[in-house]
């Protein structure tokens, strides 16, 4: 019955047939949104044919958990069945050659007994945790090199790892003082960072009571001096069946906590806040059967959470001072994401499904980097599962159900927290890798990754994450410089940079804006708006204002987002030596297509004030889309065959390639 309803949808599904229309004329005058759909490269990294290295012939991966990724080094749990049909359970890394490392081997001697959570990885450093041999309660344990880390102490639960730097919740219910965040610099005594004296914020009275079990704490790099994202709930609560609870970010450059999404925050495009109803658990991540099946399982010491609940806890996943994050309640739902400014909807019950009619409407997992998210969700009869890629605003879908991955019809995929990474590389090699789990009709499964070349660079998340040139100030902010250089990806081992040069004409300018609301504008002459870019009059003359950016390596321009790019409004974009005009009315939504223009290393691209407009309000620059250069040459701007998609894609079945 499932294959026949999966049949009847798929003949519903709105098919591509993708007609192309060639202009021989400028690219811009090509009006065209970002609509390009990314293409994916698949490889299996491991599945159930996959011999389980150190056992027996024959004993192969029976399930795995939701793996992550980094540097092309990819981490999961994973469960067998040994020669006596009893299930084992252990952690492995998988390297960017395909060889199989085991990180811990869960036995009734120790020191791990059992595995709990997922793992998180940095480089080949791979973080989990698990029961302990002596107490039997859980620990988080680490690698240091070849070696596997504890601290000793009980309760420590789904610890993440970056650069060295461990971070988990503490769980003891023996005293207040016992429940806390805590972090951890290889062999180092452990740092309290929130506990159950914090605040609150915005609301007097109330302090985390608890800190979830099974939640993503994700330390980020060193450039903006750590952050930690976690789900806290309420002491005391407002009643005593409903403690309410939130997503909130501690950094540790002000060492305070920022509220993400509590009951305090509305929510984007949908009616009320991001409430906690009795009985709901609303910030959802499912966990699935791993645990259940080779018998994890373990019971939550208080309400809102029971054993039962266990399938619905909250991982969000931090990139920078980024955060995206799950919230379905039922009727409302969706994935969310916030820097520092409002919460945007990355994808709600709202947004179209890429692929069949109808709109979202069951969310899942969710995963972030730079300017890209991943989640799960379902179609709008809750379905049909697929996986998804939102890049600079496009939704793409990397595997679905009822859709053939590896010659196999996938019957459900799983995501983890940081299942989506820079890919390892250096010019010519930059990407995205997506690490995701997929179950098929035949009972087997398997771990794959889905690559691409095609990169979204947030201006937002850039900021946030990187550190200006002219300033000192850890926090990376811009404003109120002329110039800054910053990493375009929170990740140490990543080697693309970006100088940004805020200008006026002749006149001096920096950066001007708003970083509780993200915007990045241009402050110069008296009488503009310095969280844009528009001009100023001097002496009877408009002087534009613009921002340039260079890249340290060659890069294609694939498109731009303006954002508040009115019908009144108009810009110059100038790649290189060519310079185009942009107006307001042909962008009305600032999504700008180019065809993978080449911007050298030593070229800028530069947004800057239309000299002739002098109504318009201005506007910012928001996302740039980029494909790394499969090799040196160039494009040119002005006069190219250039594609535009009319309709949708066809689904086809993705080549796969082995680690």
């Amino acid at each position: 019955m499932f294959h026949l309803i999966l049949a009847a949808r798929r003949a519903l599904r709105r098919r591509s047939y993708v007609w192309t229309i060639l202009c021989f004329i400028g690219v811009l005058h090509c009006p065209t949104r970002l609509e390009a759909t990314v293409s994916f490269q698949y490889k299996k990294v491991v599945d159930s044919t996959t011999q389980v290295p150190g056992e027996t012939l024959k004993t192969k991966y029976r399930l795995f958990g939701r793996p992550a990724i980094n540097q092309s080094q990819v981490a999961y749990r994973a469960g067998y069945l040994d020669t006596s049909n009893t299930w084992q359970q252990r952690v492995d890394r998988v390297t960017p050659g395909g060889s199989i490392i085991l990180i811990e081997q869960a036995s009734a001697s120790g020191p791990v007994t059992q595995i709990i959570s997922d793992p998180t990885i940095y480089g080949t450093e791979v973080a989990f945790s698990g029961r302990t041999s002596g107490s039997q309660e859980t620990g988080a344990f680490y690698t240091i090199g070849s070696g596997l880390v504890t601290d000793g102490f009980d309760f420590q639960q789904a610890p993440t790892i970056y650069d060295g730097r461990v971070a988990y919740p503490r769980r003891s219910f023996t005293g207040g003082n016992n429940i806390h965040i805590a972090t951890v610099q290889g062999s180092s005594a452990p740092i309290v960072r929130v506990d159950f004296s914090t605040p609150i914020p915005n609301e007097s009275g109330h302090t985390f009571g608890q800190y979830d079990a099974y939640l993503d704490h994700n330390l980020n790099s060193s450039n903006t001096n750590g952050s930690i994202a976690f789900m806290g709930v309420w002491f005391p609560g407002t009643s005593s069946s409903n403690l309410p609870h939130g997503i909130y970010r501690w950094d540790e450059d002000t060492e305070t906590v920022t509220t993400i999404a509590d009951e305090n925050v509305p929510i984007p495009g949908q009616a009320g806040t991001f409430d906690t109803p009795t009985g709901f658990a609303p910030f959802i991540t499912d966990i699935a059967q791993f645990n259940s099946t080779v018998g994890n399982a373990f019971s939550f010491s208080s309400p809102p959470y029971t054993s039962s609940s266990f399938a619905v806890s909250s991982r969000p996943s931090l990139y920078g001072k980024t955060i995206s994050f799950n919230y379905d309640d039922g009727p409302r739902a969706g994935v969310f994401q916030r820097t520092a400014g409002p919460v945007n909807a990355v994808a709600d019950v709202n947004t179209p499904h890429p692929a069949i009619f109808g709109n979202f409407r069951d969310f899942f997992a969710s995963t972030t980097a730079g300017g890209s998210t991943a989640f799960l969700a379902t179609d709008a009869s809750g379905e049909e599962l697929g996986l998804f890629l939102t890049h600079c605003g496009k939704i793409n879908t990397v595997a679905a159900e009822g859709e053939l991955l590896d010659g196999k019809v996938v019957i459900d995929l799983e995501l983890g927290h940081r299942g989506l990474a820079v890919k390892q590389g250096t010019a010519f090699t930059q990407g995205l890798e997506l690490a995701f789990r997929a179950v098929f009709d035949d009972g087997s499964e398997g771990v794959y990754v889905a690559s691409t070349s095609q990169l979204c660079i947030s201006i937002g998340t850039t900021v946030s994450a990187g550190v200006g040139n002219t300033s000192t100030q850890r926090r990376g902010t811009v404003f109120g410089f002329p110039s800054a250089t910053a990493p375009v990806f929170d990740d140490l081992n990543s080697s693309l940079q970006v100088e940004m040069i805020a200008s006026a004409g002749a006149e001096s300018a920096v950066f001007g804006g708003n970083a509780d609301a993200d915007l990045l504008g241009v402050d110069s002459l008296p009488g503009n708006d310095p969280l844009q870019i528009d001009f100023a009059m001097q002496s009877g003359e408009i002087v534009p204002e613009a921002i340039a950016m260079s890249f340290n390596e060659p890069l294609l321009i694939d498109g731009i987002q303006l954002v508040d790019f009115g019908p009144t409004d108009s810009a110059l974009l100038s790649i290189g030596s060519q310079t185009v005009p942009i107006d307001g009315l042909t962008y009305s939504d600032g999504l700008i297509s180019l065809p993978s223009v080449t911007l050298a290393s030593t070229d800028k691209l530069r947004i800057s004030w239309d000299s002739s407009n002098t109504t318009g309000d201005g506007f910012r620059l928001g996302d740039v889309l980029v494909s790394t250069v499969p090799e040196p040459g160039t494009v040119s701007l002005a006069l190219v065959f250039c594609g535009t998609l009319l309709g949708y894609r066809r689904r086809t079945t993705p080549t796969i390639s082995t680690f």
